[in-house]
Parts: C-alpha cells; structure tokens; sequence
C-alpha cells in the first residue's frame, strides 16, 4: 500500500477549522507551511499518518501527513491517535483536580482511597503521579495477555488485579510502566464513584472543548475516526473491529494533536489546576518523571541546555503508534507528535523542533 500526502485543500481546510477552536491562534501563512514541510520530510515514506502542532510566541501551527487508515483516509490536525503514556499527564491533571478540591491528599496513602492497589505499603499519591509507589512493572505480561486474545478488552481493573502481591516493591521503588497511570484512573473512579471517562469528560474534555479527546476501557468502541496503528514489521496494527479490543485495553485514552496542544496550554495557563500544584507538576528537583512528564532536560530526546527548560513526555507503543511532547511552563512553548506507526521516532521531531528555538540557533 502506498502511503497518500495529504493534498494542499486538507492543509488549508485544517488551518481554518483550527481557527475556530477557542485559544487557539492561527499562524501566520508562511509559518504553517514550514511546519508541513518539516514533517513530511520527517516522515518520509513511513507507513501510517502523523500530525503536530506547535506553539511558540503565543502562534499556533499545525501539519498533517499520511494516511490514517487502509481505505486512504487522510489525516488531519484534528485526527485522533492511541495516546499510551502521553495520557498519563491528563489523569494526574484529573488527580490534582480532587486533591484542589479536597477529595484527596497528595500524602496520603493511595490504599486510604483505593484499599486493593498493588502499591507498595504507605505509598502516597504524590508517589504514585511520580511513578514512586512500588508498582512493578508486568506490562510485558500484559501485552502477551492482550495479544492472545485480540477480540477481548480488558477493564483496567481486570489490568490492576494481574499484579501478583509477590512482585510489589516498596514506597519510593520507582519503576516505568503504564500501571502507575491505570492505578491512578482506578483512584479517581473510587473518589468520584464514576468511570473515568465520564470524569474525563467533565473535567477535561468538556470544559477545554477538547472535542477529539475520549477515554475507552474493556470492550467499548473506539472513535470512528482514530488512526489505524501500524507494527514494526510494517503491517496494520488492527482494524475497526474487535480486532483493536487487545491493544485499546492498555491504550484507551485517545487525543488529536490540536486537542492535546489545548490541554497543555490550559494547564500552563493555570485554567486546570492551581498554582500550588502546578509547582508539583513542574518540578524542577524531581529525579525523574513527575505527573506524566520528564523532568530532565537530558531525559528524553537528549534535548541539553536550549536556554529555557522544556518537560519532556514519550511514547513507543506496542499498539503501533508513537508521540511526544514538549512544553516549557516559562515561555508557553509547546511542540506535539502523534503518530500511527511505532517505528517512528517521535522524540526526534520534537528535538529537531526546539533545538532550532535555542537562542543560539537564532
């Protein structure tokens, strides 16, 4: 299969119905362009689709490349892809949200809220939004349970309940795995005594007109219009049927690029959460990632000393899709990637990006 550009009527039809999303401001016509260029040439002929959109000096630009699917669907900016770890900002924003309100306590053990969490014994909430509480890290027998059994979702507390006892660490083990996010859903469902999508919507969605924004778990439908993910070998991840049940199970949470840019800017701008908490998620001291995010400038993308500091997210999915994110608190400067192949190297893009933003660079 041959891999379709968008045609120059997708990318001006994209920048208009950009125009009409609230706090978004379009770039200028020489600057979108460049940002098409850039990622096509990024892209290359990689199977699959990508879209970015970056914000720096307060102008938003967006590109789209590709295909999302294997009838030639086009991509757009608007295009929904698998988030996997990218997510993990958006539920530790939900997270502060209740601990804003007073619905729970950043040092307060996760077991005080959810009594059956795989969490290290006294492991607090902060430590889990910091990946510290304990929890090992099974996600390999996860996707080898998915994969034998495309046509089954799994909720996420099916999900939770596979840690074996045994394997648990103690409080302040960090550990990489997408559990500590799957954990922290489960937390906000057992506060709010709804499911977390529906949360999701209310809190997040709704409020920021996050329209491409959507949360599946077990045997739910994903959207209608979500980018089919290709493997590494270079084949379709799944179709639009029960086949995508397996993989949505460890990758439910679903965004486009402009939705995800939205978030970010809201949560930089103070619409999400409060000043306290926003000096949580953006920690400076923080050894390693906090709230979703990479605190260190040579964490991911080894972005070094660009003279502003930028937090870092990632993702590399067995599900066939990629992304990466950068935002810097200080500036307002943010560059997303989602893409539907896994053998796309996100992080780079957003490297290629900001580095050509160092002062030295200018």
């Amino acid at each position: 299969m041959k891999v379709r550009r968008p045609a120059v009527l997708t990318s001006i039809l994209a920048v208009a119905m950009i125009a009409a999303l609230p706090g978004l401001v379009v770039a200028d016509d020489h600057e979108a362009p460049d940002l098409q260029e850039r990622l096509e040439a990024f892209v290359g002929l990689v199977p699959g689709a990508a879209t970015a959109v970056t914000v720096r000096d307060g102008v938003v630009s967006s590109a789209a490349v590709g295909i999302i699917d294997d009838q030639g669907g086009e991509a757009i900016p608007e295009t929904p892809f698998l988030l996997g770890p990218l997510g993990m900002s958006m539920t530790a924003a939900v997270v502060l949200q209740l601990v804003d309100e007073g619905l729970l306590e950043l040092d307060e053990p996760v077991t005080t809220y959810l009594p059956d969490a795989p969490v290290g014994q006294g492991s607090t909430v902060r430590q889990l939004l910091n990946w510290r509480a304990g929890v090992p890290d099974n996600y390999g027998q996860m996707i080898d349970l998915t994969l034998g059994d495309m046509g089954r979702g799994w909720t996420r507390r099916e999900l939770m309940e596979l840690v074996e006892p045994e394997m648990v660490g103690t409080a302040g083990d960090w550990s990489s795995t997408i559990v500590h996010e799957v954990i922290g859903e489960l937390l906000v469902e057992a506060v709010e005594g709804k499911d977390f999508a529906t949360v999701l919507d209310e809190r997040m969605s709704g409020p920021l007109g996050l329209t491409n924004t959507s949360d599946v778990a077990g045997d739910e439908p994903q959207p209608a219009d979500l980018a089919i993910g290709w493997e590494l070998d270079q084949r379709l991840a799944g179709d639009r049927s029960d086949e995508l049940a397996g993989y949505q199970t460890l990758d439910g949470r679903s965004s486009s690029a402009i939705d995800t840019t939205r978030f970010l800017q809201a949560l930089i701008g103070g619409e999400v959460i409060s000043e306290e908490l926003m000096a949580v998620v953006f920690d400076e001291e923080a050894e390693f990632s906090t709230m979703g995010f990479d605190t260190q400038e040579e964490g991911m993308g080894f972005l070094g000393d660009l003279g502003t500091r930028y937090y870092l997210s990632a993702g590399n999915l067995i599900s066939g899709y990629s992304g990466s994110l950068a935002v810097s608190p200080e500036t307002g400067d943010i560059v997303v990637i989602l893409a539907s192949n896994s053998r796309l190297p996100a992080w780079e893009f957003v490297h290629q990006t900001v580095s050509e933003w160092a002062p030295e660079a200018e």
